[in-house]
């Protein structure tokens, strides 16, 4: 049965997005923390993939509108369907394994009540740093917008968690679903069509990393291939563009992703000694996205999607 919506006195300014899987004790964590935040004019979707394990506890006082189901397409299904649940101008995305800090919510809201922006980012702490293989992997997807950092306007944001103005989202129509996650090919979109980007430093989040390498390996590699693919399908390319791209992603894509990174870090000295010592791991981290992107450009997503939301929702980081 589908639950009816809780009563909200007023239009929210923010709806924040959490999508749970097997891992019950992370998610708890993470809608708690989204709960603790001060914000009232807040509303929380939750889409649980698993419906048939007891369900997460919800917080007193906060509106939460929850749907329990497996979706047949996975998490992107349970994404697009939460921004079609939101009431909220804006649309904010938080992973299952990663921590809201205290005034997060305000901070979002306010970022994009300075200025026109599309979509803000959040900046990053990492929240299991003993393993040298979770520092690397922080690096690897957090370098250039980790904490302590400014506000400001940027390039791009760090995906999956990260908010958007709704009416951009809708406007995508049915290919919503295809684009959200992982939501790479919507950010692009929305620098294509001239969108500003943001990322705030009051946005405090806590993530938790991969502590095992082939953890690391596998989740870049069908990430990557899932992107490829997608990239594919919504822009219908033809089989010489196809082949164009795989052959030069293994060239092109680590060196691509790495300068990315130290022009993202090199204006931040406290960054540096992270990006040294996590260069190896960051590296094996670029080179088998680097793959995974050519075998998705040239034979589809295949498992790719089972795959990564599996490491994302299901497989214990630790």
């Amino acid at each position: 049965m589908i639950e009816q919506r809780p009563f909200l006195p007023s239009i929210p300014r923010l709806t924040v997005a959490i999508v749970v899987g097997q891992q019950r004790d992370r998610g708890q964590q993470a809608l708690d923390a989204i709960c603790r935040q001060s914000l009232r004019e807040m509303e929380v979707v939750l889409i649980d993939t698993e419906p048939d394990i007891p369900p997460l506890r919800r917080s007193a006082g906060v509106v939460v509108h929850e749907r329990r189901f497996q979706p047949a397409g996975g998490a992107a299904e349970a994404r697009t369907l939460a921004v079609q649940l939101s009431l909220a101008p804006v649309v904010a995305f938080v992973e299952e394994h990663c921590e809201v800090s205290a005034g997060w919510a305000e901070a979002v809201v306010h970022a994009f009540e300075s200025g026109p922006w599309a979509v803000v980012g959040y900046t990053f702490v990492n929240a299991n740093p003993v393993s040298w293989v979770s520092r690397g992997c922080h690096v690897a997807a957090y370098g250039p917008w980790m904490a302590p950092g400014p506000d400001g306007e940027v390039p791009d944001v760090a995906g999956n968690n990260l908010a958007f103005r709704r009416e951009l989202l809708i406007a995508q129509g049915d290919r919503l679903v295809l684009m959200l996650y992982p939501d790479a090919l919507i950010r692009q979109q929305l620098l294509r069509d001239g969108h500003r980007f943001f990322v705030s430093g009051s946005a405090l989040c806590t993530h938790e990393n991969p502590n095992r390498l082939g953890f690391v390996i596998g989740t870049s590699y069908t990430l990557c291939r899932l992107m490829a693919a997608r990239r594919v399908e919504t822009r219908a390319w033809r089989p010489w563009r196809r082949l164009l791209y795989a052959v030069g992603a293994p060239l092109a894509a680590p060196a691509l992703r790495l300068w990315w990174l130290l022009r993202g870090t090199v204006s931040h000295p406290g960054r540096w000694w992270a990006v040294l010592e996590g260069l190896p791991i960051v590296l094996a981290v670029f080179i088998s996205g680097s793959i995974g992107e050519a075998v998705g450009y040239l034979a589809g997503a295949g498992s790719a999607s089972k795959d990564y939301e599996d490491y994302e929702l299901n497989r214990s980081r630790t």
